[in-house]
């Protein structure tokens, strides 16, 4: 993990969107999913419960959600 994943993962989980996120830092809403996606793998846990059009955050999202907002 690295500090750009952590910085786009507190933006999707305020924004609840990847869509969102993506217009916030200027990329493409595929840019984000993926760099998302590897988040996941390298954590080896399920971060986004990924819906239509809003993603919400698993247990471990959550978790993850408050320990980086100590940094």
């Amino acid at each position: 993990m690295n500090l750009d994943q952590l910085k786009v993962f507190l933006t999707v989980s305020e924004l609840g969107s990847f869509q969102k996120a993506a217009q916030a830092n200027y990329v493409s809403q595929r840019a984000i999913s993926q760099q998302m996606k590897r988040l996941e793998d390298e954590l080896g846990v399920k971060l986004f419960i990924r819906g239509k059009n809003r993603v919400q955050l698993t247990s471990a999202g959550i978790f993850l959600k408050s320990a980086a907002k100590l940094f």
